[in-house]
């Protein structure tokens, strides 16, 4: 029995590793797979405890104080993620957790689709704004150290902190390094093929449709569908590295 046991905890954090590093099944080997295996949404759910992540968030603000640009940045993203998160049935007191701090600041941002406002206390009105709100595309722009890594983990910590589901992705594993936590490359995160991609950038006369695709509707990437549905916000840290086509198959 003991034995079996520890059978069973290796193959878990080998299914695990192959899961999260390279979206493979140790099945793909030759290998057993682990009994009751947990999911990614479910290892997702289990390893950000929310009153931990608060005080993260907490001590994140803290340790390093935004300027009232930033704050105003940290507001318009996590308005529209709490709201999101109310179209889902979670509960719309998570609007609470606001900061107001200082240092300077020199970054901007984009949204696709703004918010009406950053106040802190504003929910939404009723139930058909929630019904038409679907998501939100930020684009965070700034030149080296203003701060834009640090105030992106104060988001992340934030929406964690309120019972929200972060995933995060970087263009290079060195950029996704910097953050921990689960963080993958974005090839890794969306199933996005690497090969040829050089070739394909190159080859301006090629259609979209001839170009890789996103492999998350393969019945091997399941689980990682499934995060990525159930996310509250998808962190794509320097997106713009990454081939159009990719963000293109990804939208």
């Amino acid at each position: 029995v003991k034995d079996d046991v520890l059978l069973q905890v290796l193959l878990e954090k080998l299914q695990r590793n192959m899961q999260f590093d390279y979206n493979r099944d140790l099945s793909d080997y030759g290998l057993p797979s682990p009994r009751d295996m947990k999911t990614e949404l479910d290892l997702m759910k289990l390893t950000h405890e929310e009153s931990a992540q608060m005080k993260l968030f907490e001590k994140l603000c803290n340790d390093l104080p935004m300027t009232e640009h930033q704050i105003e940045i940290l507001n318009g993203i996590t308005e529209s993620v709490a709201r999101n998160m109310c179209n889902k049935e979670r509960k719309a007191e998570l609007l609470a957790a606001r900061t107001t701090d200082s240092p300077t600041s020199d970054m901007d941002v984009d949204a696709r689709v703004p918010t009406e406002s950053t106040d802190s206390t504003s929910k939404p009105e009723n139930n058909e704004e929630l019904e038409d709100f679907d998501c939100v595309m930020y684009f965070l722009t700034g030149k080296a150290g203003c701060g834009k890594t640090e105030l992106t983990k104060k988001v992340k910590a934030w929406v964690r902190g309120t019972g929200g589901i972060v995933v995060g992705c970087a263009s290079t594993a060195l950029a996704a390094d910097i953050y921990k936590d689960g963080f993958l490359t974005a090839h890794s995160c969306f199933a996005y093929p690497v090969e040829d991609e050089i070739l394909l950038e190159r080859d301006s006369g090629i259609s979209t449709a001839d170009h890789p695709q996103c492999r998350l509707n393969q019945d091997r990437y399941a689980q990682r569908k499934e995060l990525l549905e159930a996310a509250d916000l998808i962190i794509w840290d320097e997106c713009s590295q990454n081939p159009r086509f990719m963000l293109e198959s990804v939208y």
